[in-house]
């Protein structure tokens, strides 16, 4: 007979599938998905409504072939249907994703728990640890979204706005190898990271500070996660746009306002690409500098009493009472794969 632990990652990602698409609460998610609401989405076309396009320029009308793509996206688009607008929330959208669907869940396991993609969230890798590991990822962050804004703009002195590049993207019905505008697109996948820096942060009233940086691998994973060392576990209830409450509201203003910021520090011409590079650089400095001081010893700055969270662990998506939440499950099975090539997890000493 064969053994019942191959069939464990197929029957782990089944029972994950149901519970996401079948939880009308589920909502912590910050992509449009069947069941989630798309915050990076309208975050990012409130903010391009605000700064426009570099130059003053104004999109194409969409060409036929750009009228099909619109008409298979996997998403709504909450304003223009024009390739520039596309490629750009086909960007911010691509930091979840990698090109894989919204329900391809065995792939955003491993990319969500790899060491690489922790930058692009603005959350801890596992080797960053106390409170040089809020620098670290802060650093980390930065690096990630200016890498991001330099293959925006490209090597000319001047934006091109039309040059593309070829984007795999899950469509309605198929995956697709897609010409994107450059620009765009990898500006969209900038502001995901800029804009998770208010979701996956402790900061200060005025969200211009860092008092600390979420961690979501070692809560998942590491059996000897210490939150002292490793930081805050991320707060899946942090990642909505729709709450009524005072705090999220001002996360989710400020984080319209820094993608705001960027868009128009790029969309000024001034000195070139490298004055746009300087003036991106200056924005990130502005929202990305750490606050020393705040540590869980003082409840990093009061922010435990301002949001009312626990310490020591992820908080998931709202779930039946008995019924795991959607980010153990993620978790669970993440594991499992790591155990499977490992031979299991080892914690740090």
């Amino acid at each position: 007979m064969p053994s019942l632990r191959r069939y464990l990652p197929l029957a782990a990602s089944t029972l994950l599938a149901a519970l996401i698409l079948g939880t009308t609460a589920a909502r912590a998610y910050t992509i449009e998905t069947p069941v989630t609401e798309g915050c990076h989405e309208r975050i990012t076309a409130a903010a391009l409504a605000r700064a426009g396009w570099p130059d003053g320029a104004l999109p194409p009308a969409p060409t036929a072939g750009q009228k099909v793509l619109v008409d298979n996206l996997p998403f709504h688009l909450p304003t223009a249907r024009d390739a520039w607008t596309v490629a750009m929330l086909a960007g911010v959208r691509d930091n979840d994703l990698h090109g894989a669907a919204a329900t391809d869940l065995p792939e955003h396991v491993e990319v969500d728990l790899a060491p690489a993609s922790q930058p692009e969230h603005c959350l801890r890798t596992s080797d960053q640890d106390f409170a040089a590991g809020d620098v670290q990822a802060a650093q980390a962050c930065h690096d990630s979204i200016l890498e991001q804004v330099a293959l925006a703009l490209g090597d000319a002195e001047a934006v091109d706005l039309d040059a593309t590049e070829p984007v795999q993207l899950a469509l309605k019905y198929q995956r697709a190898l897609v010409p994107l505008p450059r620009y765009a697109y990898r500006l969209g996948r900038a502001l995901h990271a800029l804009q998770d820096s208010f979701t996956h942060i402790y900061r200060s009233p005025d969200m211009r500070r860092i008092w600390s940086v979420f961690n979501y691998v070692d809560p998942a994973l590491a059996p000897d996660y210490n939150p002292a060392r490793d930081g805050r576990a991320h707060i899946s209830a942090f990642d909505r746009c729709t709450d009524e409450d005072a705090p999220g509201q001002a996360r989710v203003a400020a984080a319209t306002q820094a993608s705001a910021d960027l868009l128009a520090a790029l969309a000024d011409g001034s000195g070139g690409r490298q004055g746009r590079l300087a003036r991106a650089d200056a924005v990130l400095q502005g929202y990305l500098q750490v606050a020393p001081g705040c540590s869980i010893g003082n409840d990093w700055c009061g922010a435990l009493e301002s949001y009312a969270t626990s310490p020591t662990r992820s908080e998931g998506c709202a779930a039946a009472p008995g019924v795991l939440s959607a980010g153990t499950l993620l978790a669970g099975l993440g594991l499992l794969r790591q155990r499977q090539r490992r031979g299991g997890h080892r914690g740090r000493p």
